[in-house]
């Protein structure tokens, strides 16, 4: 599955947003559709493959009391939402770790 998001929209990170939103011209509605499928009272949720934490932003936003854990194999994706996640000021709320969620699929 890495190798799908290795190509040429996914390596930049600061136009990701904009190049997933080309790829998927309802991608905003996606997202609106998670949020809204999302409990309000969730405690806590799971964003794998979080990117620039487009989702996991959504979710806090929503969920004011849930606690959002993110996984993404990209270091640089990470640090891209762990900014994004603080300047909302959601960042007591959001844990993020690096990793692959195929090498945990068989644990």
């Amino acid at each position: 599955m890495k190798e799908i998001f290795q190509g040429e929209v996914f390596a930049d990170t600061a136009n990701f947003d904009s190049g997933i939103r080309q790829l998927m011209p309802r991608y905003e509605e996606i997202l609106d559709v998670l949020a809204r499928c999302t409990p309000p009272s969730a405690q806590r949720i799971l964003d794998l493959g979080c990117g620039t934490g487009e989702t996991s932003f959504k979710i806090l936003d929503r969920c004011r009391n849930a606690e959002v854990i993110a996984l993404d194999y990209s270091p640089r994706m990470l640090a891209f939402a762990r900014a994004k996640i603080e300047e909302a000021g959601y960042s007591n709320r959001w844990k993020a770790y690096e990793g692959d969620f195929g090498d945990w699929a068989n644990d």
